[in-house]
């Protein structure tokens, strides 16, 4: 292998050795930085000679010529004693650090490093300081000798660290006579060993003083970050998180990502259950993102394994990659801290099993919260399991706690013939549900899993839901059969437009005919009524609706009661088509209306603006928030327009105005209308790739 093969290779390995260290995989990183220095070391006179060349360093170091190394050398021993530490693994730190100090011997990071493992890996404050003292001094002759200056930032860290540790030393004169006995063996061999056991402090530390209940009160309020650090100040301060480890949990995240870091977190909860056998761990969040789908059923198994029975687990959030939920919902059944648990967020591959939701929701009799999202097909899609292992999902107290259920799907069929992720309603009712989101699935063929199964049910999202009944279907249903819930929220978005006369043609005609005939009929458009009486939001963006059959939904709400309405991306919405009249008898309805988005509207120009809100726009609506996006023929005179004559006319000023991907508007024009104050607020955002965001995971990870 010639030198820049080499050279490209020692890079590579380094690299990879930093991936590894920054996702917790410290052996595997030590791996990579010995064969590192492996590579540097084989280099011969001559090659290391034209390197230095290269990186812009003389043939022969000047205060040291009878010895050559590579140039990226230090930096690899630097990286490797780090590593070292991270594994505990402090005498093979010090001795990289050491042999870094050897080579170079005026450069402060090499004591930066000896000193961290001294004062933070083996708690040896005094030990520290001597190496502190020394890289500092030898800095200074360097830069007074060859000219070479430490980095400012060292320089600043390294003086901190000496102020820092220096009152607790005894006296000066203590220091003075220990620091004599010391400095000598630094200059000869860095060969610092502790011959007794520092004197005490005359500071007295705060945790001998204040009661436990404080300090965990106060350590609380700390970071993650704050949290490590004050956990190597001293064995003491040690000691106090493992007697009260919960001061790391209880109002915190727990992120995992690797096998290292859960054996560790292992490790830790051992220790702690050797000294308290029976203490219980109180995790607010518990999140696991995976970084690789390699062994990643094994490491969730260890993660679940971790806790015990008594353990209080309040909220569990899971990505994955290649964990399939009935893997998830093994893990679950077999390990009994998961019935503390109130929140669950799960990412996983789909495997066809029935019932999978209702089974999990049983074995979490808790739970308030479910988000379940599919990714991608389990290679085993058909899974048989035997449902008596999770026990009676429809026993009384099944459900009880649930309030909020999502069901997403991210997986897009690609044929009209391929099977797709079915969802079959509940197999009991959920009284105390409030929200439910079902988006990218199949439903049945008809609702009435709707009808009495939520009777306190206020938001109901039903979007992109393939080979599955259309809005009409849902307007026919809810226009014969008596809702057991009040709906304020209601979102419909059809995975597939059809055309007008063959999605509502049947619910069309049954209301056409209630409204011209006998009781009978009359009673259904009572029925309807009821079930729209409590909406305030409505969402019918990518759906096939169109203004004859919004005209009777809004008709049938309760005037004065809708506050939100979304129409964006319904290609049966012509709104170029829309006269004056029709556009007002829509805005009678919307008295109150506060929110209005119409993205993605089929020819919205400046004509269609005058026709649908200009004109109709009086004092009694009080429109606060429109949303304009994706409309590629609106131009900025249009946006002028609109807002200086709701401002001039009606006096009123948009809360917001948000035009994302609008490219014909100047961004000049949207700086104007805000300056003039016709608008608090404007978004425009032109590289926005699409409106609708559809199944994000809620927890951000």
């Amino acid at each position: 292998m010639n030198k820049d093969s080499t050279d490209n290779v020692i890079t590579k390995v380094i690299d990879v050795g930093k991936k590894f260290y920054k996702v917790g995989e410290y052996r595997k990183a030590c791996k990579m930085f010995d064969k590192a220095v492996m590579l540097a070391e084989s280099y011969t006179e001559d090659q290391l000679e034209k390197l230095r060349l290269e990186f812009g360093l003389s043939k022969r170091c000047p205060y040291n010529k009878n010895t050559l190394w590579h140039p990226q050398l230090c930096q690899i021993l630097d990286n490797r004693a780090l590593t070292h530490e991270k594994l505990c693994n402090f005498e093979k730190s010090l001795n990289d650090a050491k042999t870094m100090i050897e080579l170079e011997p005026y450069n402060l990071k090499s004591y930066i490093r000896y000193g961290k493992t001294y004062q933070f890996g083996m708690n040896k404050c005094r030990e520290a300081y001597l190496c502190y003292s020394k890289g500092l001094k030898m800095a200074q002759l360097g830069k007074k000798k060859y000219d070479i200056c430490p980095a400012e930032k060292h320089m600043r860290w390294i003086k901190a660290q000496i102020n820092f540790i220096k009152p607790s030393l005894k006296n000066n004169k203590e220091t003075n006579n220990t620091a004599s006995n010391y400095k000598k063996r630094i200059s000869e061999d860095m060969s610092i060993n502790r011959t007794k056991k520092p004197k005490q402090s005359m500071v007295q530390d705060f945790i001998d003083i204040l009661p436990n209940e404080l300090l965990c009160k106060i350590f609380q309020n700390l970071d993650n970050r704050d949290l490590t650090n004050c956990m190597v100040v001293n064995s003491k301060w040690n000691r106090l998180f493992y007697f009260f480890p919960n001061i790391l949990f209880s109002k915190k995240s727990l992120n995992l990502k690797s096998t290292t870091q859960i054996r560790n977190l292992n490790s830790f909860i051992n220790k702690c259950r050797t000294i308290q056998p029976r203490v219980i761990l109180n995790i607010n969040q518990l999140n696991f993102k995976s970084v690789t789908a390699v062994n990643e059923a094994k490491t969730l198994a260890l993660l679940f394994k971790t806790f015990k029975k008594y353990d209080v687990i309040k909220q569990l959030i899971l990505n994955t990659f290649g964990v399939s939920n009935v893997m998830l919902l093994e893990f679950i059944r077999d390990n009994e801290w998961s019935e503390n648990l109130q929140k669950i967020s799960i990412i996983c591959q789909y495997a066809s099993i029935s019932n999978f939701e209702w089974l999990l929701l049983g074995l979490c009799p808790h739970l308030k919260d479910a988000e379940i999202i599919y990714q991608s097909f389990s290679s085993n899609r058909t899974i048989k399991i035997d449902e008596r292992l999770y026990g009676s999902f429809t026993s009384n107290k099944s459900f009880e706690s649930l309030e909020t259920l999502k069901i997403i799907s991210l997986i897009t069929p690609q044929t009209s013939t391929e099977k797709f992720i079915t969802w079959n309603g509940p197999p009991k009712s959920c009284k105390n549900l409030q929200t439910l989101i079902v988006a990218g699935v199949s439903l049945p063929k008809s609702f009435h899993w709707l009808h009495n199964s939520f009777p306190n049910l206020k938001t109901l999202h039903l979007e992109k839901n393939y080979n599955s009944p259309t809005l009409g279907d849902f307007l026919g249903f809810i226009f014969n059969n008596k809702l057991s819930c009040s709906l304020v929220k209601l979102t419909f978005r059809e995975s597939k437009i059809n055309r007008p006369n063959v999605v509502f043609s049947n619910f069309q005609q049954q209301y056409t005919r209630a409204s011209s005939e006998s009781n009978d009929f009359q009673a259904s458009i009572k029925i309807f009524k009821k079930n729209l009486s409590h909406l305030k939001y409505l969402d019918f963006y990518s759906s096939s609706i169109t203004f004859d059959i919004l005209l009777i939904v809004l008709k049938n709400l309760k005037t004065g009661k809708l506050q939100n309405l979304n129409l964006g991306d319904c290609p049966n919405l012509l709104f170029n088509t829309l006269d004056y009249s029709a556009s007002k008898e829509i805005w009678d309805l919307l008295p109150n209306l506060e929110r209005l988005y119409l993205p993605k509207i089929l020819g919205l120009s400046k004509r269609t603006l005058e026709n649908f809100l200009i004109r109709n726009l009086h004092n009694k609506n009080r429109i606060k928030i429109l949303d304009l996006s994706f409309n590629p023929e609106l131009k900025g005179a249009d946006v002028w327009s609109l807002s200086t004559t709701l401002f001039n006319n009606y006096n009123i000023i948009l809360d917001k105005l948000i035009l994302n991907n609008c490219e014909s508007i100047d961004p000049n024009t949207l700086t104007l209308i805000k300056t003039k104050g016709l608008v608090k607020e404007i978004e425009s955002n032109y590289a926005r790739a699409k409106w609708n965001v559809f199944g994000v995971n809620s927890y951000v990870l």
